[in-house]
């Protein structure tokens, strides 16, 4: 499979050079284009990795994604203000996914985190164009409405899409839609909380033009399968070995917003 990579990351630069060493001992080739969202200068890790022939673009921006967590549960979830701040971190997300799909022209696109790690070759043997886990069910009916009320529309109700594979020609199609109908996208960020997160978020927009969630038989994440580190899957999610701890004055959205979960590693770091 002929893909890039989208990073996006905070301050998570051990983890991240540690993940961007494994992924460019198995894939060498494979060009990444990593965004820092408000968090550390990765320049550095461009200079190294550059100098050793890989393919790396890094950039420091500002902080767009990290409001997204406290959707869930803010009052003032349906005000004027709430909903443009997540019209704009959606709309901002989408136009990172498109820069880095511009960077890397390959056909397919790989979002990675700095829990992701890729350990081994990855594949796609059925061509599918968007590939996750569907770990999760219970889209809001409201949201799973204004799907089914699009044209050529899918309904949809699961998702799961971290580590995220897909299509970037269906991307684009869907970023499409998106950007010129922002009735719709406003309809979507008040149906659901979690419509900005984004591994609900591709869900939602893949279906708008048709296409399902297929499941990716090649993830395995840590804290589902604690025999993780003994399975054959190339593609791991929730590493988090490498991660700063909260003691460390780490405030990343895995300590502040998953109950301390990234200060929890059971095995060795």
């Amino acid at each position: 499979m002929y893909f890039g990579v989208f990073y996006t990351c905070y301050t998570e630069k051990k983890s991240v050079d540690h993940s961007l060493e494994v992924l460019y001992g198995i894939y060498p080739e494979v060009p990444v284009y990593l965004i820092s969202d408000g968090g550390s200068d990765y320049s550095d890790l461009e200079e190294k990795y550059t100098a050793q022939g890989f393919n790396l673009k890094t950039h420091l921006e500002y902080d767009s994604r990290g409001h997204v967590p406290t959707f869930a549960h803010c009052d003032d979830f349906y005000t004027e203000e709430t909903q443009k701040k997540i019209f704009d971190t959606v709309m901002e997300f989408l136009e990172r996914t498109k820069r880095a799909i511009e960077y890397s022209k390959k056909e397919y696109l790989l979002v990675m985190e700095p829990d992701v790690l890729v350990r081994g070759k990855i594949s796609n043997p059925n061509n599918y164009k968007l590939l996750g886990s569907r770990v999760n069910m219970g889209m809001s009916q409201e949201l799973r409405d204004v799907v089914r009320n699009y044209p050529g529309a899918i309904d949809v109700n699961t998702w799961g899409i971290t580590p995220a594979i897909f299509e970037c020609e269906a991307f684009l199609r869907s970023y499409e839609v998106i950007k010129n109908d922002p009735d719709l996208l406003r309809k979507l960020c008040r149906s659901d909380r979690r419509f900005s997160n984004y591994d609900f978020m591709f869900a939602v927009i893949f279906a708008l033009i048709g296409i399902p969630e297929s499941i990716n038989e090649e993830i395995v994440e840590c804290f589902r399968n604690h025999n993780w580190e003994n399975t054959w899957h190339p593609l791991v999610h929730q590493y988090r070995a490498k991660y700063p701890l909260s003691t460390e004055g780490y405030d990343g959205t895995h300590v502040v917003n998953k109950n301390g979960m990234g200060d929890q590693w059971e095995w060795s770091r």
